[in-house]
C-alpha cells in the first residue's frame, strides 16, 4: 500500500482531465483490487484478473522490487525466449553496480 499511496499522491498532482491519467485510472479501477494473504501465505487472484491473464494451470510469481507479477507459465516462457538477457543488459546493469 505505501507504493500505491505514493502513486496516488503523484496522480493527484496531475490535472483531473488529463487523458493519460484517465486511461490509467480506468484500467486500475477495473482490474485493481485489494487482496488479502491467507494464513497459508496465499493470495486469491480475482476471477477477472485470472481470466484476462489466462491464469489456468501453472503460474509463475515474480518479485519485481516493490510488487509481484503473476504470469501464466507458458506465456512467461515465451516472453523469456522472445526477449533474452544479453551482454548489453549485463553491461547496462554493471553501470549501476549490479
Amino acid at each position: 500500500m505505501p507504493v500505491w499511496i505514493d502513486n496516488e499522491e503523484k496522480l493527484g498532482q496531475m490535472p483531473s482531465t488529463h487523458p493519460s491519467r484517465l486511461r490509467f485510472l480506468d484500467r486500475v479501477n477495473f482490474f485493481g483490487q485489494v487482496a488479502e494473504i491467507d494464513t497459508q501465505g496465499r493470495v486469491l487472484v480475482p476471477v477477472r484478473l485470472r481470466e484476462t491473464a489466462t491464469m489456468s494451470g501453472d503460474v509463475d510469481v515474480l518479485g519485481q522490487y516493490d510488487y509481484l507479477e503473476v504470469w501464466n507459465h507458458d506465456r512467461f516462457l515465451t516472453k523469456l525466449q522472445r526477449d533474452p538477457y544479453t551482454d548489453e543488459d549485463a553491461r547496462a546493469l554493471s553501470e549501476f553496480g549490479i
